[in-house]
């Protein structure tokens, strides 16, 4: 039996619903399963747990990055 799924972080993944169900029945196999669904936004959850293992904004902290300056500003507002 294969199952997708989408790792989105080290110790999370996404389910499509109907996989979920076709490997529910088959634990069912063997015994009584019971799933416990928790139903909260966990989006910002994920976002934020996303962001801290990604490596993808790593560069900001490189000092080449800094490339303005107080002198380049145009504008300020009070």
């Amino acid at each position: 039996m294969n199952i997708n799924i989408q790792k989105i972080s080290k110790d999370r993944i996404l389910i499509n619903l109907e996989e979920f169900n076709r490997l529910i029945a088959k634990a069912e196999e063997a015994e009584k399963i019971v799933v416990n669904e928790i139903n909260e936004d966990l989006n910002t959850y994920f976002i934020m747990k996303l962001q801290e293992e990604s490596s993808s904004l790593d560069f900001l902290n490189d000092e080449r990055e800094n490339i303005y300056s107080v002198n380049d500003i145009k504008e300020s507002y009070k």
